[in-house]
């Protein structure tokens, strides 16, 4: 077997392969008396936000994390942009180019009616990125459709930060495996495909069970959850300084930042407890 998915899932976790941490830049918040004074009626410059209590423990920032060793490699950062996966996929991309359609996984889509397997559409995910149903009837976390989250640190001064819609793990084959499937004939590039595909989901399912949330007052409940997951299969690196891209099977899971509790009920994923 040229991939074996137990590599990825124990690359996935273990804190002796992590070749670099990227923290990302932190914007200054706005005043405290100014946020106070402009946060009316759950609107903040033309933007829903919603005050959140102080939270049960301090959260540091979600880090951008790289995870390497022997050429297979898992890298985390936040989901900016919601269009940019679904926009690259192509129902036909073995005839015309592009990347293949992506499909949903993850115990918790099951529960929301998201078969694994299922393709994903655009409405679907923009709901869910927005803590939102699929089909958008409601809400599924505290600040759901907020462009924006304003909450109180633990010293009681109001703070604002973009909402978390989710994060971007990203599972790459080793180059070798890549470069076999770019030279291969229609047969060989699905089998190899599959083997990808096969240990993308084992690591997923290990996440899985790391993946927790909170509710309570100040959040001091701690839960596990099953996850929401659109996985995106992509076959080239990008292109850089007008260069063709190589060939580079990768896979962008995309954790929606929503988790669902034995109860059926949810909430927001911890994300620091999936990084650690």
């Amino acid at each position: 077997m040229l991939y074996k998915s137990d590599k990825i899932r124990i690359i996935a976790h273990t804190n002796a392969s992590v070749g670099k941490i990227f923290l990302p830049q932190i914007p200054t918040p706005t005043a405290p008396r100014l946020l106070e004074a402009k946060v009316q009626k759950g609107y903040y410059n033309g933007e829903r936000v919603q005050i959140l209590p102080t939270p049960h423990t301090r959260e540091k920032p979600s880090p951008h994390r790289v995870v390497s060793a022997t050429n297979q490699v898992l890298s985390v950062q936040r989901i900016r942009n919601k269009n940019y996966h679904i926009d690259l996929a192509r129902e036909d991309y073995y005839q015309t180019g592009g990347e293949a359609p992506g499909l949903w996984h993850g115990t918790g889509a099951a529960l929301l009616g998201l078969k694994a397997g299922e393709k994903v559409s655009r409405d679907n995910l923009h709901n869910l990125m927005d803590g939102l149903s699929p089909e958008g009837s409601h809400k599924l976390v505290q600040n759901a459709g907020a462009g924006k989250v304003v909450y109180r640190n633990r010293r009681g001064v109001l703070q604002e930060r973009e909402r978390e819609i989710g994060w971007d793990f990203t599972l790459s084959a080793p180059k070798s495996l890549s470069i076999i499937w770019s030279q291969a004939d229609l047969r060989t590039r699905k089998t190899v495909e599959k083997i990808h595909a096969t240990a993308v989901k084992k690591t997923l399912d290990w996440l899985e069970l790391q993946a927790t949330t909170r509710r309570g007052k100040g959040g001091a409940k701690r839960e596990s959850s099953k996850l929401v997951i659109a996985m995106f299969p992509h076959s080239t690196s990008r292109a850089v300084d007008n260069h063709l891209p190589d060939p580079q099977l990768h896979t962008h899971c995309l954790v929606m930042n929503l988790g669902v509790r034995e109860d059926g009920s949810t909430g927001a994923i911890e994300i620091n407890r999936l990084l650690e």
